[in-house]
């Protein structure tokens, strides 16, 4: 049922709009890969990571796997990747700037149980610098009118604060979330269904920032 909720839902939409992607996710991060060719074009060029793969819990590495993941899909789509910065940061914000040039379709940038990033207690800090990563985000997207972030989480609070980690919020007013159920909307206890289904999640939000145009992915999560 959790992955019902929380990853099926946006990872029929992507596999729908990006076909590559969606051969890509049955296969594991190490598999040597190459070229996939698809019988459709994609109309996305979609890129998944699943925040529970954080370790260390630094920008520094969030940034390393988020590279590794789009990286995996441009080469996945034929494309060789070029001379990138050595520090992780740096290298995300070329990475994502040459996702985005050229002839190419837009980039969507996915991250699954983003809470984690943000998700604190003495034991287990949150994020040092993930402003800093989500400002990069905002920045490459307006900048370019071609980059898309989808989170999926329990609660869009995290992006509706005014502050992120002591610092004015880069992605507040960025974006729009969708309820994704099971649970009925204001029903966040596990005894209370929706739609007849077996409450043993809890209800989840997808939370998206885009350029400012409606596109079939957010048209196709908020179904």
């Amino acid at each position: 049922m959790r992955e019902v909720v929380r990853e099926a839902l946006i990872r029929a939409v992507t596999d729908f709009l990006d076909p590559i992607s969606a051969t890509l996710s049955v296969r594991r991060p190490g598999e040597p890969l190459g070229a996939i060719e698809t019988d459709e074009s994609p109309r996305v060029l979609a890129a998944w990571f699943d925040c529970q793969e954080l370790l260390q819990r630094t920008k520094e590495e969030l940034a390393e796997l988020l590279c590794r993941e789009l990286g995996r899909r441009l080469v996945a789509g034929g494309k060789a990747l070029p001379a990138l910065p050595a520090e992780p940061v740096q290298r995300l914000a070329s990475l994502l700037d040459f996702a985005c040039s050229g002839n190419v379709p837009p980039v969507c940038v996915v991250l699954d149980e983003y809470d984690l990033l943000f998700e604190a207690n003495e034991d287990w800090p949150a994020i040092a610098g993930v402003e800093q990563l989500f400002g990069l985000f905002r920045a490459i997207a307006q900048r370019t009118g071609r980059l898309s972030l989808a989170v999926i989480g329990r609660d869009p609070e995290y992006f509706r604060r005014p502050k992120m980690n002591g610092i004015p919020n880069p992605m507040l007013g960025w974006f729009t979330d969708h309820w994704a159920g099971p649970l009925s909307k204001n029903g966040m206890d596990a005894n209370e269904p929706s739609s007849g289904r077996i409450p043993c999640a809890p209800a989840w939000r997808t939370v998206r920032i885009h350029d400012g145009r409606k596109t079939q992915a957010n048209e196709g999560a908020s179904a």
